[in-house]
């Protein structure tokens, strides 16, 4: 997945963002806490920009947990709020 999301023009996939939020979740999986966080940021970034309100409430929603992860509790209940209320109008 990280070799797909890395090749020219990937990012004008319609399904990138996506592709991002699985790929910071696979990262997040073993462990890998700043790549996830870094692409999961990029996600949602990208979700916003987008205006793709379920893909950004998604990738909130994962952020949030790699950002627990850290021990960046704020952070991560800032990402996690937002993402139910993003969810509560999808």
């Amino acid at each position: 997945l990280s070799r797909i999301v890395a090749q020219p023009g990937a990012a004008a996939a319609p399904d990138y963002t996506r592709a991002l939020r699985h790929l910071g979740t696979l990262q997040h999986l073993p462990g890998d806490l700043l790549s996830a966080t870094a692409t999961l940021s990029e996600a949602v970034a990208l979700g916003r920009t987008s205006g793709d309100i379920r893909e950004l409430a998604h990738a909130l929603d994962v952020l949030g947990l790699v950002q627990a992860g850290r021990r960046e509790f704020v952070d991560a209940q800032v990402a996690h709020s937002e993402a139910r209320d993003l969810a509560s109008i999808i």
